[in-house]
């Protein structure tokens, strides 16, 4: 089923493609659930799918695709992040879910479509670096146990990172906002970094509080 999963990804047809991706997903649920490995094997084998997922949508539109209708391939993107966001949030508020163990490349990534990553938990490495954000990207009021990589990334509507929780370091400098960006109410527990960003809109950081 994996390999059939991930040949669908590559299919011309979006539906195929948005189909390979729930039988991915089912898949890394079903490892975790497997009582006869260890730990570390379940998540071994689950973080083999995430790396796949993530992949997909680093991946970069084809020319036809650029040329065409987007709304296919943003359906199926939007169809993966959604599976992800879903699994990164446990049954009580600000608890981890059954997802959060695993770690999340998403560098480079360009979000033609809008993202949504709020109220998460993230126990490992969250990967944003170098991304770029065609619409709004939320981020509101996640918690991130581990480093929070949002380096070198360009934002072209609103950003809110508002409420949020840094335990690891959180790198989000060298950023470009052209809009307007929200980082208030948020603690950090690490070394927070901004340097080297630009921002063409209002922005604000009221309320925040910088343990190291």
């Amino acid at each position: 089923r994996y390999t059939e999963a991930v040949e669908q990804l590559g299919s011309k047809e979006a539906p195929v493609r948005l189909g390979g991706v729930y039988t991915l997903v089912g898949l890394v649920d079903e490892w975790l659930e497997e009582k006869s490995l260890s730990d570390d094997e379940r998540f071994k084998e689950g973080q083999v799918i995430i790396n796949n997922l993530c992949a997909y949508i680093r991946s970069p539109l084809t020319l036809k695709s650029r040329m065409g209708n987007l709304q296919p391939e943003a359906d199926v993107r939007l169809g993966i992040i959604k599976e992800i966001h879903d699994r990164l949030q446990g049954p009580e508020e600000n608890t981890p879910g059954t997802w959060s163990d695993f770690e999340y490349d998403f560098s480079g990534s360009t979000f033609f479509y809008p993202i949504e990553f709020s109220r998460v938990f993230f126990n490992k490495t969250a990967d944003f670096s170098g991304c770029t954000y065609m619409h709004e990207a939320d981020f509101g009021g996640t918690i991130y146990r581990n480093w929070a990589d949002f380096r070198g990334s360009t934002y072209l509507a609103h950003a809110n990172f508002s409420g949020s929780s840094y335990h690891g370091a959180a790198s989000l400098n060298d950023s470009v906002y052209r809009s307007t960006a929200d980082f208030s109410g948020n603690l950090y527990l690490d070394q927070a970094n901004f340097s080297g960003s630009t921002y063409h809109d209002a922005v604000t950081f009221v309320d925040s509080t910088y343990r190291n």
